[in-house]
């Protein structure tokens, strides 16, 4: 049972905190490398718009994490201004260790609540999250402030897990999501409380179809939904209504 409101969102962050470490090391383990493709489809889908004035752009990484998705779209767009943000301090301490490494890229990392973005209306050309929608108490909540700080005509762009449409690949698939994957995180991570939450969040998140519909409540439209990988995470994407 996935706890509501206040109590998730402590419950996400010691989580992350907790796993830092080895975030990185299972994602690629347990997604066999294809975490990092799913993150460069991300990208390259939120950096497609040209921004106006010939700008190289400015874009924003929601529950950024290990900094992956992030600085994916500094190589989608090379010279773009991109930002990080994420409740866990500890997993913002390997994204700037990466972004250190990473030549070219200027990504500037932030603290901060999915539910209260630092930044003023219309600020970014794009706005991204990788595997994070699922961890807010309130999804409408969360995508109406994306929606609120990019631009009109920008796009949202969420990566998420997802259940195979194939009934054969599902029933597969869920063997291995819901009791393979939390017996292999104990010995990836030492951690099986973390990776019980990813099955649990998962499997509470919401069809397709009433996903698209509050992102259509929160302002976004022209809206696009693209299965991955045999279905077992998705690719949403909408575009702020301009006023």
């Amino acid at each position: 049972m996935i706890p509501r409101g206040a109590e998730q969102t402590r419950l996400v962050e010691t989580i992350f905190s907790r796993i830092a470490g080895h975030y990185d090391l299972a994602n690629r383990l347990m997604t066999v490398g294809h975490d990092l493709w799913w993150r460069r489809v991300t990208a390259r889908w939120a950096t497609t718009l040209q921004p106006a004035g010939g700008r190289a752009g400015r874009y924003l990484d929601v529950a950024t994490g290990t900094g992956d998705l992030a600085l994916a779209l500094g190589r989608a767009r090379p010279g773009a201004e991109v930002v990080g943000l994420d409740l866990s301090q500890a997993m913002l301490g390997v994204a700037a260790d990466k972004a250190a490494r990473s030549q070219g890229c200027r990504l500037s990392l932030v603290q901060g609540d999915a539910f209260y973005l630092p930044f003023p209306d219309d600020a970014f050309d794009g706005v991204t999250i990788g595997f994070g929608v699922r961890n807010l108490p309130d999804h409408l909540a969360g995508l109406r402030e994306m929606t609120r700080v990019v631009r009109p005509g920008g796009r949202v762009c969420i990566l998420e897990t997802h259940w195979p449409g194939n009934p054969f690949f599902r029933a597969v698939y869920g063997l291995y999501f819901c009791r393979v994957l939390p017996a292999l995180a104990p010995l990836l991570t030492g951690d099986a409380e973390s990776y019980q939450y990813l099955v649990d969040s998962t499997l509470d998140f919401p069809p397709a179809q009433k996903f698209l519909a509050l992102m259509a409540e929160a302002g976004l439209s022209r809206l696009i939904h693209r299965p991955l990988t045999m279905g077992t995470v998705a690719l949403y994407i909408g575009t702020k209504t301009p006023r």
